[in-house]
């Protein structure tokens, strides 16, 4: 039997949770209806403004979200879903009779399918049990794609492109049999990443925060130290409708979206930075998303000194990991950008110092490919063909390099780090098209975002200024 329309389960499952949460009463009528209106307004996101929603169930909260998710977004205007609803509940024949399987699960409520504006649900008492069959296909690991295989030892043909200023560029790929390479890597060399336990709340002591602050604050000259004194005087001046005391804890609510709204130079960077060393230092994880590529190199080379230096001085007995999760199409045109900027005489060359490591180092990469393939041209950097191997009788396959290719350290560095510095585009739009192990589960193409959200921790704040951060 084949599965519902998407379209069809939406707005099935959306009526089914509005009976559930939204009854409406009907003149003459002792059943309740769903009505049109509600189940719109859920489909479009804005469940959050609920008044009940932070009162529900982790479980329900999560069947909600699942059934926005799936649903198109036209469905959130109330027109939109009233017209799929009314044609889903009352298809008419040639002669303008109607034809509503008598088994539907719902009815429409009045004898005017063109006006009717809500719908008498036919689920029983359980319509929430309804909403979970219904949506169980999008939870199957069927339900979602694998990512390619790897090539193995032999011929293999690399994709065609054009090229500008070059023209197509095609070529053969000679891989190599090695000792330890005699035959395709399997998926479970693909970075591996799992969901961690739901957290309701999370409570970071500040005296913690500032104590991190004081000894970070320690490997700078002492006319530099400034995390300390600029965390402790935000802390006094910072208001919060917490119901724990600022001087107890900083408190970190799951789901919603809290906003550190201050002017730039009180302290906000400085406070995420801080908690990414408390994050790390209690073996958690935690997610930093910046503007763009600059902010998130100095950031990702504070994190890293400040941790190190955490780790040499004891005051982290495990040695804590870092990673930042950038676009691999854009990675070496942006290492030639930044080291471009790097100035240095010919007669007096300089040391490779600070900014090389900082900003060109974590960006450049050398394509293992090059020296076993034979093309008509080169293949510009980012437009490697990485995933798009083949030769008759097999798909697409994937490079071998891959979890030894400098373009994709950040993705398997991510998948193991404490703290993982992203910017806004590629949390948003990003995805790790070399696929990743999810909970045990092979899948390809998955988004940044929601990988993200699956290994790091579920409280999250924003800060609102020049500089803007996501946890």
């Amino acid at each position: 039997m084949s599965d519902v329309p998407i379209a069809e389960t939406a707005v099935y499952t959306a009526l089914a949770l509005v009976a559930h949460y939204f009854p409406t009463s009907i003149d003459g009528d002792s059943r309740t209806a769903a009505p049109f209106t509600e189940a719109a307004s859920l489909v479009s996101g804005k469940y959050r403004a609920w008044d009940r929603w932070k009162e529900l169930p982790h479980d329900e909260r999560q069947r909600i979200a699942m059934v926005c998710s799936i649903a198109p977004g036209e469905l959130a205007d109330v027109r939109t879903f009233s017209v799929a609803a009314r044609t889903l509940l009352s298809p008419l024949t040639a002669d303008g009779t109607s034809s509503v399987p008598v088994m539907d699960p719902f009815e429409l409520v009045g004898t005017d399918p063109f006006t009717a504006n809500s719908a008498f649900p036919r689920l029983g008492d359980d319509p929430l049990g309804y909403v979970d069959r219904m949506t169980s296909r999008f939870r199957r690991p069927s339900a979602r794609s694998k990512p390619p295989e790897f090539a193995g030892p032999g011929t293999w043909l690399t994709r065609e492109i054009f090229v500008k200023n070059v023209g197509q560029v095609h070529g053969r790929l000679q891989i190599p049999t090695y000792l330890q390479f005699t035959e395709a890597l399997g998926h479970d060399s693909l970075p591996s990443v799992s969901t961690v336990p739901y957290e309701a709340d999370l409570r970071i002591p500040t005296p913690e925060l500032l104590r991190l602050a004081e000894e970070i604050d320690l490997r700078f000259p002492e006319n530099k130290r400034y995390l300390h004194s600029t965390l402790g005087q935000l802390f006094k001046v910072l208001k919060t409708s917490d119901t724990v005391s600022l001087e107890e804890a900083l408190s970190l609510a799951a789901g919603g979206m809290e906003i550190l709204n201050a002017p730039t130079g009180t302290g906000k960077s400085v406070l995420v930075r801080v908690m990414a060393a408390w994050f790390a230092a209690t073996d958690r994880r935690i997610a930093i998303v910046l503007p763009d590529i600059k902010a998130c190199l100095a950031m990702t080379w504070n994190v890293r000194e400040d941790l190190d230096h955490l780790h040499r001085s004891g005051s982290i007995k495990q040695k804590r990991t870092y990673a930042h999760l950038m676009s691999s199409s854009g990675m070496h045109d942006r290492a030639l950008k930044l080291a471009s900027l790097i100035n240095e005489s010919v007669d007096a060359p300089g040391k490779w110092g600070e900014r090389a490591k900082r900003n060109v180092d974590p960006l450049a990469y050398e394509c293992a490919q090059r020296t076993f393939l034979e093309s008509t041209g080169d293949y510009p950097p980012g437009r490697e063909p990485c995933l798009s191997l083949h030769r008759q009788g097999v798909g697409s396959a994937a490079c071998p390099w891959i979890p030894t290719c400098g373009k994709y350290t950040p993705v398997y560095e991510a998948a193991t780090a404490n703290v993982v510095i992203m910017n806004h585009y590629v949390f948003m739009q990003g995805h790790l098209k070399i696929g990743v192990n999810l909970d045990g589960r092979s899948l390809q193409g998955r988004s940044s975002s929601r990988v993200t959200s699956s290994i790091v921790t579920n409280p999250r704040v924003r800060a609102s200024g020049r500089v803007r951060q996501e946890l």
